[in-house]
């Protein structure tokens, strides 16, 4: 078995980008996210932890990259995803104190650490 991937989600819309501020602080803000199950894909797993964490219902539709996450050390998969309906994103309380859209000129304050392919996917870069 391989080492132990995380599917991050950067969900964009016209409403921004979707992040959640993390209950345990650790890191402040991120991205819907989690561990890839076995026999799951990268995209699979990204659009799985959208729905359990913000019950919204995402599509993926390309890889964005990939890189060790400097702060956990954790292979992390970034995918490009949109939602699929016009449903409020809500928390899932017991990760996620809040969730909301951003705009994307306001998510370098909140992820100072972004990946520079996720800046450059969102226009940012």
């Amino acid at each position: 078995m391989g080492e132990q991937l995380v599917a991050v989600a950067v969900v964009s819309s016209p409403h921004g980008v979707l992040v959640g501020r993390r209950a345990d602080g650790f890191p402040p803000w991120v991205f819907p996210g989690g561990k890839v199950e076995a026999g799951e894909t990268p995209a699979a797993a990204a659009v799985r932890e959208t729905a359990e964490e913000t019950g919204l219902v995402a599509e993926a539709f390309a890889e964005i990259g990939r890189r060790r996450h400097p702060l956990t050390g954790r292979l992390m998969v970034y995918v490009a995803c949109r939602p699929v309906d016009e449903i409020e994103p809500v928390a899932a309380l017991d990760e996620l104190g809040e969730v909301r859209w951003v705009p994307p000129a306001e998510l370098c304050e909140l992820m100072q650490d972004m990946f520079a392919p996720v800046r450059a996917h969102l226009g940012i870069g």
